[in-house]
């Protein structure tokens, strides 16, 4: 994922948001300029309130390869987050619940 982000970074993206609802990617360079990439989107319903417990155990094991990106989404969206705001600049990720609450922020492993 680290790699990926220097692509992107290197392609001018300065930050991209995920959106588990729609499957929708909104890539932001530094001019404000927008691409948007359509993916599978979650079946998942989500719950009113974000468990960042929950949430935050499911990230640990989605870097230590535990499950394929599409089950964290689906886990991710389970646990309340409705979706994330990835910083290319600085190598962070904001994910957010479904009233555009900050439910955690984490750094992004360079490695």
């Amino acid at each position: 994922f680290p790699n990926t982000l220097k692509k992107f970074k290197d392609c001018g993206v300065v930050k991209y948001t995920y959106h588990l609802k729609n499957g929708l990617y909104i890539f932001t360079d530094a001019e404000g300029d927008e691409i948007y990439l359509q993916e599978d989107a979650t079946s998942v319903l989500f719950p009113h309130h974000a468990d960042k417990k929950t949430f935050t155990e499911v990230l640990q094991g989605a870097r230590a390869g535990e499950f394929t990106f599409k089950e964290f989404c689906n886990r991710a969206a389970a646990s309340g987050i409705y979706l994330w705001l990835v910083d290319v600049r600085n190598f962070e990720v904001a994910y957010f619940d479904v009233q555009g609450n900050v439910v955690l922020i984490t750094e992004i492993p360079a490695d």
